[in-house]
């Protein structure tokens, strides 16, 4: 979601800065904030999201078994006829059940994310509250390395629990996605 479009293939640990990520939900912003479960933002670029990326975020989202609200967001050039954005990439996420594909033009909702496009995976709690982020790196798929992937769907299928999001969110290391 998403800029290739993997979240799985392979996640470093890095010390990324998150400081313009909001740390609550954009109020001005069109997408819908689910109210009963996480939602994912996956910020992607329809020309270099391939097959193989949105073939990993469909076993992602089949790890979290409905647990969460995604939404893949293809940059698109205002400049551009609406073709442009009409790639595989896009005719597969909008294939995909459950996942919501929105046209981000100019990448105009990833600036009221403080998202970098292409690129950025956001997670939001139904409060709004951002509980993990990540970015995706060009690069070879290793599918040997799933350590970003488990953090990724341990934040989506966690129990809830009577410690703060901000805990959680401490515990979360920030991570690089190679695609």
């Amino acid at each position: 979601m998403v800029a290739g479009l993997v979240l799985v293939s392979r996640f470093e640990v890095s010390s990324g800065d998150t400081s313009a990520l909001p740390e609550h939900w954009p109020a001005e912003t069109p997408l819908p904030l689910d109210q009963e479960k996480d939602t994912l933002l996956v910020f992607a670029n329809p020309r270099s999201c391939t097959k193989s990326n949105i073939e990993e975020l469909n076993r992602l989202l089949a790890k979290c078994d409905g647990q969460v609200a995604a939404h893949i967001l293809f940059f698109s050039p205002a400049s551009r006829p609406a073709e442009w954005l009409m790639t595989d990439s896009w005719r597969r996420a909008k294939a995909m059940r459950g996942v919501g594909v929105h046209m981000d033009v100019d990448g105009a909702l990833a600036s009221q994310f403080g998202a970098e496009v292409p690129g950025e995976v956001l997670l939001y709690s139904p409060h709004g509250e951002l509980i993990f982020s990540c970015k995706m790196n060009a690069g070879a798929m290793q599918a040997d390395d799933d350590e970003g992937q488990a953090k990724l769907v341990s934040c989506i299928t966690r129990k809830r629990t009577s410690r703060s999001q901000d805990a959680l969110k401490r515990s979360i290391a920030a991570f690089n996605v190679a695609m």
